[in-house]
Protein backbone atom coordinates (compact mmCIF):
# COMPACT_ATOMS: atom_id res chain seq x y z
CA UNK A 1 0.00 0.00 0.00
CA UNK A 2 2.81 2.43 0.95
CA UNK A 3 3.96 2.13 -2.59
CA UNK A 4 0.86 2.28 -4.32
CA UNK A 5 0.61 5.76 -2.26
CA UNK A 6 3.72 6.94 -3.08
CA UNK A 7 3.52 6.55 -7.09
CA UNK A 8 -0.12 7.92 -6.70
CA UNK A 9 2.51 11.46 -4.73
CA UNK A 10 4.38 11.32 -8.30
CA UNK A 11 0.86 12.89 -10.51
CA UNK A 12 -0.61 14.24 -7.80
CA UNK A 13 0.04 18.36 -7.61
CA UNK A 14 0.32 20.31 -4.77
CA UNK A 15 0.20 23.99 -4.60
CA UNK A 16 1.37 26.17 -1.63
CA UNK A 17 -1.13 28.35 -0.83
CA UNK A 18 -0.36 32.40 -0.41
CA UNK A 19 -3.60 33.68 1.57
CA UNK A 20 -2.72 35.43 4.81
CA UNK A 21 -6.16 34.01 6.83
CA UNK A 22 -4.79 32.42 10.07
CA UNK A 23 -4.28 28.54 9.45
CA UNK A 24 -2.58 27.82 12.39
CA UNK A 25 1.71 27.63 13.94
CA UNK A 26 3.86 26.53 11.12
CA UNK A 27 6.85 24.34 10.85
CA UNK A 28 8.37 24.12 7.18
CA UNK A 29 10.61 21.04 6.74
CA UNK A 30 12.06 19.90 3.34
CA UNK A 31 10.60 22.35 1.21
CA UNK A 32 6.83 21.61 2.61
CA UNK A 33 5.04 23.50 5.12
CA UNK A 34 2.81 21.70 8.25
CA UNK A 35 0.05 24.65 10.28
CA UNK A 36 -1.20 23.09 13.14
CA UNK A 37 -3.74 24.38 15.56
CA UNK A 38 -4.23 23.75 19.12
CA UNK A 39 -5.45 21.33 20.68
CA UNK A 40 -2.77 19.64 17.75
CA UNK A 41 0.60 20.06 19.40
CA UNK A 42 4.37 21.21 18.05
CA UNK A 43 5.40 17.59 18.41
CA UNK A 44 2.22 16.15 16.49
CA UNK A 45 3.44 18.22 13.78
CA UNK A 46 6.49 17.85 13.82
CA UNK A 47 5.91 13.93 13.46
CA UNK A 48 3.62 14.60 10.56
CA UNK A 49 6.29 16.42 8.95
CA UNK A 50 9.15 14.03 9.48
CA UNK A 51 6.83 11.09 8.14
CA UNK A 52 5.97 13.66 4.86
CA UNK A 53 9.65 14.02 4.43
CA UNK A 54 10.42 10.13 5.21
CA UNK A 55 7.82 9.30 2.58
CA UNK A 56 8.75 11.70 0.09
CA UNK A 57 5.57 13.56 -0.38
CA UNK A 58 7.90 16.63 1.33
CA UNK A 59 10.25 15.84 -1.85
CA UNK A 60 11.61 19.47 -1.97
CA UNK A 61 8.56 20.87 -3.97
CA UNK A 62 6.48 23.55 -2.39
CA UNK A 63 3.58 21.45 -0.51
CA UNK A 64 1.19 22.60 2.44
CA UNK A 65 -0.83 20.28 5.26
CA UNK A 66 -2.58 21.50 7.96
CA UNK A 67 -3.48 19.26 11.28
CA UNK A 68 -6.33 19.71 13.38
CA UNK A 69 -7.34 18.10 16.37
CA UNK A 70 -10.83 17.08 18.16
CA UNK A 71 -11.01 14.87 20.88
CA UNK A 72 -9.07 11.40 19.92
CA UNK A 73 -9.33 12.25 16.53
CA UNK A 74 -7.23 14.11 13.55
CA UNK A 75 -7.54 15.62 10.53
CA UNK A 76 -5.04 15.99 8.30
CA UNK A 77 -5.97 18.47 5.56
CA UNK A 78 -3.56 18.58 1.85
CA UNK A 79 -4.03 21.23 -0.66
CA UNK A 80 -4.47 19.73 -3.92
CA UNK A 81 -4.31 21.42 -7.41
CA UNK A 82 -8.20 22.42 -8.65
CA UNK A 83 -9.77 19.32 -10.01
CA UNK A 84 -7.14 16.61 -8.21
CA UNK A 85 -9.98 16.16 -5.19
CA UNK A 86 -12.78 14.70 -7.27
CA UNK A 87 -9.76 12.26 -8.90
CA UNK A 88 -10.71 9.00 -7.77
CA UNK A 89 -6.96 7.79 -8.65
CA UNK A 90 -6.23 10.61 -6.51
CA UNK A 91 -8.59 10.06 -3.58
CA UNK A 92 -7.84 6.38 -3.55
CA UNK A 93 -4.34 7.55 -2.40
CA UNK A 94 -5.02 9.86 -0.06
CA UNK A 95 -7.85 7.60 1.21
CA UNK A 96 -4.89 4.94 2.08
CA UNK A 97 -2.98 7.23 3.89
CA UNK A 98 -5.44 7.11 6.74
CA UNK A 99 -4.29 3.82 8.11
CA UNK A 100 -0.77 4.31 7.40
CA UNK A 101 -0.86 7.92 9.65
CA UNK A 102 -3.24 6.20 12.51
CA UNK A 103 -0.39 4.17 13.03
CA UNK A 104 3.07 5.44 12.05
CA UNK A 105 2.81 8.92 13.61
CA UNK A 106 -0.74 9.30 15.83
CA UNK A 107 -0.72 5.73 18.40
CA UNK A 108 -3.20 4.63 16.35
CA UNK A 109 -6.13 7.35 16.54
CA UNK A 110 -8.38 7.62 13.96
CA UNK A 111 -7.02 10.56 11.37
CA UNK A 112 -9.43 11.94 8.33
CA UNK A 113 -7.82 13.21 5.15
CA UNK A 114 -9.15 16.49 3.91
CA UNK A 115 -8.43 17.61 0.11
CA UNK A 116 -8.44 21.15 0.32
CA UNK A 117 -8.10 23.99 -2.64
CA UNK A 118 -5.27 26.89 -1.83
CA UNK A 119 -7.32 28.68 0.79
CA UNK A 120 -7.42 25.25 2.74
CA UNK A 121 -11.26 25.28 2.45
CA UNK A 122 -12.30 21.75 2.01
CA UNK A 123 -12.94 20.01 -0.86
CA UNK A 124 -13.62 16.52 -0.03
CA UNK A 125 -13.26 14.59 3.14
CA UNK A 126 -12.49 11.50 3.38
CA UNK A 127 -13.42 9.93 6.48
CA UNK A 128 -10.92 7.81 8.86
CA UNK A 129 -10.36 4.48 9.73
CA UNK A 130 -7.68 1.92 10.30
CA UNK A 131 -7.26 -1.99 10.05
CA UNK A 132 -5.92 -2.69 13.43
CA UNK A 133 -3.03 -2.60 14.76
CA UNK A 134 0.20 -2.86 12.89
CA UNK A 135 3.06 -4.56 12.70
CA UNK A 136 5.82 -4.33 9.68
CA UNK A 137 8.19 -7.36 7.85
CA UNK A 138 10.75 -5.13 5.69
CA UNK A 139 8.62 -3.00 3.10
CA UNK A 140 5.34 -5.70 3.66
CA UNK A 141 2.43 -4.87 6.54
CA UNK A 142 0.52 -7.17 8.90
CA UNK A 143 -2.60 -5.89 10.60
CA UNK A 144 -4.62 -7.65 13.30
CA UNK A 145 -7.64 -6.56 14.79
CA UNK A 146 -9.08 -7.66 18.28
CA UNK A 147 -9.39 -11.27 18.83
CA UNK A 148 -5.66 -11.33 17.80
CA UNK A 149 -2.93 -11.27 19.80
CA UNK A 150 0.58 -9.70 18.57
CA UNK A 151 2.25 -12.75 19.61
CA UNK A 152 0.88 -14.89 17.13
CA UNK A 153 0.37 -11.90 14.96
CA UNK A 154 4.33 -12.05 14.82
CA UNK A 155 4.23 -15.38 14.52
CA UNK A 156 1.74 -15.17 11.66
CA UNK A 157 4.17 -12.83 9.59
CA UNK A 158 7.11 -14.83 10.18
CA UNK A 159 5.24 -17.31 8.99
CA UNK A 160 4.56 -15.35 5.58
CA UNK A 161 8.03 -14.57 5.40
CA UNK A 162 9.12 -18.01 5.75
CA UNK A 163 7.04 -19.26 3.22
CA UNK A 164 7.91 -16.53 1.09
CA UNK A 165 4.36 -14.60 0.89
CA UNK A 166 6.06 -11.65 2.43
CA UNK A 167 8.88 -10.58 -0.13
CA UNK A 168 9.41 -7.16 0.55
CA UNK A 169 7.18 -5.90 -2.72
CA UNK A 170 5.13 -3.90 -0.19
CA UNK A 171 1.78 -6.58 0.19
CA UNK A 172 -0.70 -5.52 2.59
CA UNK A 173 -1.76 -8.21 4.91
CA UNK A 174 -4.63 -8.50 7.80
CA UNK A 175 -5.31 -11.42 10.05
CA UNK A 176 -9.09 -11.47 11.95
CA UNK A 177 -10.94 -14.05 13.91
CA UNK A 178 -14.72 -14.43 13.75
CA UNK A 179 -16.06 -17.19 16.27
CA UNK A 180 -13.58 -20.20 15.42
CA UNK A 181 -12.52 -18.97 12.01
CA UNK A 182 -9.28 -16.94 11.38
CA UNK A 183 -9.45 -14.80 8.16
CA UNK A 184 -6.72 -13.79 6.35
CA UNK A 185 -6.90 -11.13 3.95
CA UNK A 186 -4.89 -9.51 1.56
CA UNK A 187 -4.57 -7.25 -1.80
CA UNK A 188 -4.65 -8.60 -4.62
CA UNK A 189 -3.88 -7.04 -8.91
CA UNK A 190 -7.55 -6.96 -10.21
CA UNK A 191 -8.61 -10.36 -11.64
CA UNK A 192 -7.26 -12.68 -9.54
CA UNK A 193 -10.03 -13.02 -7.38
CA UNK A 194 -11.84 -14.64 -10.50
CA UNK A 195 -8.39 -16.97 -11.45
CA UNK A 196 -9.61 -20.41 -10.56
CA UNK A 197 -6.10 -21.29 -10.77
CA UNK A 198 -4.67 -18.72 -8.41
CA UNK A 199 -7.74 -19.58 -6.01
CA UNK A 200 -6.81 -23.04 -5.91
CA UNK A 201 -3.04 -22.19 -5.02
CA UNK A 202 -5.12 -19.92 -2.05
CA UNK A 203 -7.00 -22.75 -1.19
CA UNK A 204 -3.64 -25.21 -0.25
CA UNK A 205 -2.12 -21.89 0.93
CA UNK A 206 -4.97 -22.20 3.65
CA UNK A 207 -4.71 -25.54 4.41
CA UNK A 208 -1.09 -25.43 5.61
CA UNK A 209 -1.93 -22.23 7.60
CA UNK A 210 -4.59 -23.97 8.88
CA UNK A 211 -1.96 -27.18 9.91
CA UNK A 212 0.79 -25.23 10.89
CA UNK A 213 -0.71 -22.26 12.71
CA UNK A 214 -4.07 -22.74 14.03
CA UNK A 215 -4.44 -25.89 15.23
CA UNK A 216 -6.39 -27.44 12.54
CA UNK A 217 -8.83 -24.67 12.70
CA UNK A 218 -10.74 -23.25 9.63
CA UNK A 219 -8.44 -20.71 8.14
CA UNK A 220 -10.44 -18.52 5.28
CA UNK A 221 -8.44 -15.99 2.96
CA UNK A 222 -9.66 -13.51 1.42
CA UNK A 223 -8.75 -11.51 -1.89
CA UNK A 224 -8.70 -8.34 -1.42
CA UNK A 225 -9.18 -4.77 -2.91
CA UNK A 226 -6.55 -2.05 -1.59
CA UNK A 227 -9.01 -1.39 1.80
CA UNK A 228 -9.83 -5.09 2.41
CA UNK A 229 -13.15 -5.43 1.04
CA UNK A 230 -13.69 -8.63 0.26
CA UNK A 231 -13.35 -9.49 -3.49
CA UNK A 232 -13.61 -13.71 -3.09
CA UNK A 233 -12.98 -16.20 -0.58
CA UNK A 234 -11.65 -19.45 -0.46
CA UNK A 235 -11.26 -22.08 2.86
CA UNK A 236 -9.25 -24.61 4.19
CA UNK A 237 -12.52 -26.02 5.34
CA UNK A 238 -13.75 -27.12 8.32
CA UNK A 239 -11.66 -29.41 10.59
CA UNK A 240 -12.22 -33.04 11.28
CA UNK A 241 -13.83 -33.61 14.33
CA UNK A 242 -12.00 -35.23 17.04
CA UNK A 243 -12.65 -38.63 17.96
Amino acid sequence: MRKIIYTLFIFTVVLLFTACDDYGDKIEMNGGEVYYKEPATNSEATALAKYLVASDYFDGSPATVQLLKANDSYTVNFVVKKGMAEDSSVVKGYRAMSPLLSYQVFNGAIVNIGLCNTELELVHLLAGYNFGKLITFGDDDLYYTEGIDKKLAQRFGDYLRETSFFSGKGLNAQLNKKGDIYQFKYNVQDGYEKDEQYKATARAYAVLLSRDLFDDAEVEIHLCDDYFNTLAVVTSGRPKKKK
